[in-house]
């Protein structure tokens, strides 16, 4: 029997990977500071979601493990569910989303400006280093507390 090993995946349960989540994170933060048209930001957004999503599946079909059996037999059950309501979920979970985007750039854009009045000269670059350091510290602890 042969020993399994880890996958170089973006996304699995390692310290470097938890610092790649936060790092990918505090730069689509910092974005505002280095474009500053809308359809811009949104290229950036999605060229930066682009590149860490084209990584992660690189990583993945490099270094997969040979034991893991993609081929699993699934059962099916028949589908029993409303269409009217799946749409419904669509459509709600779109507009929550929409929503919380826009309450974020909203809260973002105030915290920025406050600091703008303080003279820091890249507002959103600081506040996506904080929320980089934040987060790889909340995604350390929760990965400590799991390992026991």
């Amino acid at each position: 029997m042969t020993q399994s090993t880890r996958s170089a995946s973006l996304h699995d349960d390692t310290t470097a990977d938890r610092l790649t989540q936060s790092a990918i994170a505090g730069t689509l933060i910092a974005v505002p500071d280095y474009v500053r048209s809308t359809p811009g930001r949104i290229f950036a957004w999605t060229a930066i979601l682009g590149a860490y999503a084209a990584a992660v599946a690189k990583f993945d079909t490099v270094y997969e493990d040979t034991d893991h059996d993609v081929t699993a037999k699934v059962e099916e059950k028949p589908d029993t569910t409303n269409p009217k309501v799946t749409w419904g979920l669509l459509a709600g979970g779109i507009a929550l989303n929409a929503l919380g985007l826009r309450l974020h750039v909203v809260v973002q854009t105030k915290l920025a400006r406050a600091l703008e009045r303080r003279g820091v000269k890249k507002p959103h670059t600081l506040l996506g280093a904080a929320l980089a350091a934040v987060m790889f510290a909340a995604l350390e602890a929760d990965a400590r507390v799991r390992q026991g």
